[in-house]
């Protein structure tokens, strides 16, 4: 799928960030309105990143203790956590507000995460083998398709020998043996509903309607991804699927094999249709005359 514009993406997320930054970064229905309270909004970070870490050990799986990159960090939720086992970190985001927020929440942490507003289709504000962990969770799922592309080799470039990466991102919409009953039922409805009672909800919509988080959900072929890491001179530890794309997981992620997490979309049991993919991808020696990585 192909997203809107470069533009229109940096818009939306801008956006977001004045509308309800904390449940534009992590959406659940008891959470909209502004309704995060900080203090447990960054719990969540630091259970998530506790998670990921517990995993990368079961993996043997050591980064550099040198610096984090955290792509698409927003107000911090994450960073905050990182800077706990690192001894310096990045903050990348798109939406200027979401860096001076980030900035502002985390004033304690501000001599060990360098927070930067980035609207280029690059990282090239970092330089390359300089980072000893990325990592980016329900990020790369919002972007256009050539923006996902791009920033997957982003960081495979900038992480050092040894370095470790960890990103999500959906890799396939499936379709669910409910999709077509549900859809049939809702047209059903809607020609019961006479126009004057549906032009009627229309205008009382339109004026109780307030300014609503938008965002897109695009999904990009685990070929395509790893191909992108093969070229970039990383290589793939591990593929594991996740409920990240599913409204209300609130930070606290579940891995599934392929078999499971296939099993409950197309049963009807995860609300998304779209498989969410974790890479864990480390960077090895560079070879002399790689091709670009994207």
């Amino acid at each position: 799928m192909v997203g809107k514009s470069h533009s229109g993406y940096w818009n939306d997320w801008e956006v977001n960030a004045q509308i309800d930054p904390m449940y534009a970064i992590l959406s659940s229905a008891d959470h909209d309105q502004r309704k995060w309270n900080p203090k447990e909004f960054f719990a969540t970070g630091d259970a998530e990143i506790d998670f990921i870490f517990h995993h990368l050990e079961t993996l043997n799986l050591a980064p550099p203790r040198t610096k984090f990159l955290d792509f698409g960090c927003g107000v911090g939720r994450l960073s905050r956590a990182l800077a706990k086992r690192f001894p310096a970190g990045v903050g990348v985001d798109i939406s200027p507000s979401m860096i001076e927020m980030a900035i502002d929440f985390n004033k304690s942490d501000a001599t060990k995460i360098a927070y930067i507003v980035n609207k280029k289709n690059d990282l090239f504000q970092l330089e390359t083998a300089t980072i000893g962990f990325v990592y980016c969770h329900i990020v790369l799922q919002h972007m256009p398709n050539d923006l996902q592309k791009v920033f997957i080799g982003e960081f495979c470039r900038v992480l050092e020998p040894a370095g470790v990466a960890v990103f999500q991102i959906p890799t396939q919409r499936v379709r669910n043996s409910k999709d077509k009953s549900r859809l049939s039922k809702l047209a059903t409805i809607k020609a019961l509903v006479p126009t004057s009672l549906k032009e009627g909800m229309k205008r009382l919509v339109r004026v109780v309607d307030r300014p609503r988080v938008t965002m897109e959900m695009n999904v990009l072929a685990e070929p395509i991804i790893d191909a992108i890491i093969s070229r970039a001179n990383c290589q793939i530890i591990q593929k594991v699927y996740s409920n990240s794309t599913e409204p209300n997981h609130n930070g606290r992620i579940e891995f599934f094999d392929r078999k499971e997490a296939w099993r409950r979309i197309a049963c009807g049991h995860a609300i998304s249709p779209d498989l969410s993919t974790f890479y864990f991808v480390k960077k090895i020696a560079a070879r002399s005359g790689a091709s670009t990585p994207y």
